[in-house]
């Protein structure tokens, strides 16, 4: 999920002038996805007094190595069935969505992320996608005959999404191939080195370091070899290399929707990280432009903030993101498309809204004097901050008449134990006793 985003530092942050195409939409899709629920009539039951209208089921494929084919597509899921027909039953929508879980505990794939997929040649990417689109229509099929109102084809598949032509190396790409400039950036955590632990070290899917220098410089080794792969490094016509493999991606893209649409009725999308839905090139083929919204809303602030304040730096984070997004529709003429949040979540601590992404481990934030070191479960409980982020949204939505169409958070649940194994998680009570439960309700006011 939030783990490894790195390609974040190269979010740009343009101030252009806001602009939006909207009208209030019929249905504001509004719940999210379940953390373990006992009962599914319970789960509904909860969702409906929390104003909330939709339930999210995942499937996840499972991805052996990151540069394979090695893609194994997981039988029907009869809880996953279960769910989807028991949030029909009570009268809930259903979104649908598809992933993809990079297997962790493989040397290979180690400080490496689900994102960061991309199998080796022609006939290996060739095969990937037949697998993958198999897996995509049968979930099709099966969404069509429940009546499931949202088809998620996929989701944060960065570099295997990334079909938009261009004119040189991306700049997530170029710092993967920079190893002084990733040294550079990883070493700002030695600073803080005293301070951090064992378990603070840990690698998804392996053992926790013992030493921050190893964890450095084994990090920094994985992100350089898979940014010469990814960008051909050593070969000649780098450029147009990458060029001519993000148009073979985008061609199978393109099939697998058409055949997706060939069983499948209802609204698809896709759902891309929030810094990587500008290099997707296939949006006019879907219904519902879908977003894991973790955008940064702010920087570190070195003195507290009121709440006031707090408000006011968070609606303008929410202004910068959604110019960017109305900047790359006008560009690629997807002015009516509307928005789908397909993720939105944000740690119950202190500083959630600066990288949002984070949950897990730590994070080195700002430069110079505005540095500081933050171990995320070590941050104190606020949930006050992340209430405001969905309140500073909900107005800049409102105010800008953005066409959001919809918000899926992650994760819900009725059982307040949860909050041990899911520090996003929004516990969903009859008196809303975490005030994010109802600022999220305000957005059915959206609906005509």
């Amino acid at each position: 999920m939030r783990i490894q985003k790195l390609s974040v530092l190269f979010v740009l942050m343009v101030g252009l002038s806001s602009f939006s195409w909207w009208s209030p939409t019929a249905i504001f899709y509004l719940g999210g996805i379940q953390i373990n629920e006992a009962s599914q009539a319970d789960f509904a039951t909860q969702l409906k007094v929390a104003k909330m209208n939709t339930v999210e089921v995942t499937i996840y494929a499972q991805q052996g190595a990151w540069d394979s084919d090695d893609l194994a597509i997981p039988l029907v899921d009869s809880v996953a069935l279960y769910r989807i027909q028991s949030a029909k039953q009570a009268g809930l929508h259903v979104a649908l969505l598809l992933r993809v879980q990079l297997d962790n505990a493989l040397p290979e794939n180690k400080f490496l992320w689900h994102g960061m997929i991309l199998p080796t040649g022609n006939e290996k990417l060739q095969n990937w996608f037949r697998k993958y689109e198999k897996f995509v229509t049968t979930w099709a099929a099966i969404a069509e005959e429940e009546g499931v109102e949202i088809l998620g084809v996929g989701s944060e598949l960065n570099a295997l999404v990334a079909t938009c032509p261009i004119n040189k190396i991306p700049h997530r790409y170029a710092y993967f191939n920079n190893k002084p400039l990733q040294k550079q950036w990883e070493n700002r955590s030695f600073k803080y080195e005293k301070e951090l632990q064992q378990e603070d070290m840990k690698v998804h899917g392996q053992a926790s370091y013992a030493d921050l220098d190893n964890y450095v410089d084994d990090r920094i080794e994985a992100h350089y070899n898979w940014g010469k792969f990814a960008t051909f490094r050593g070969k000649w016509n780098r450029v147009g290399r990458m060029n001519k493999r993000r148009r073979t991606i985008k061609k199978h893209w393109k099939q697998l929707i058409a055949q997706t649409r060939k069983v499948y009725k209802g609204k698809l999308t896709y759902a891309a990280n929030f810094d990587n839905y500008m290099d997707v090139d296939f949006w006019e083929e879907l219904d519902l432009m879908g977003i894991n919204a973790y955008f940064p809303l702010r920087n570190l602030s070195k003195n507290p903030l009121t709440e006031a304040d707090m408000q006011t730096s968070l609606e303008a984070g929410w202004q910068r993101a959604f110019r960017q997004i109305n900047q790359f529709r006008a560009k690629e003429k997807l002015e009516e498309m509307p928005l789908l949040f397909t993720e939105l979540g944000y740690l119950y601590r202190d500083n959630c809204t600066i990288t949002p992404w984070e949950g897990f481990g730590f994070s080195v934030i700002g430069n110079g004097n505005k540095q500081e070191l933050l171990v995320w479960s070590k941050q104190p409980i606020n949930y006050t901050e992340r209430r405001l982020a969905i309140d500073a949204l909900y107005e800049v939505v409102r105010a800008e008449q953005i066409n959001l169409q919809g918000i899926l958070y992650w994760k819900l649940t009725t059982h307040p134990e949860q909050l041990v194994y899911e520090p996003f998680g929004l516990v969903l009570t009859k008196d809303g006793a975490d005030p994010m439960q109802k600022s999220l309700a305000r957005f059915r006011n959206l609906e005509q």
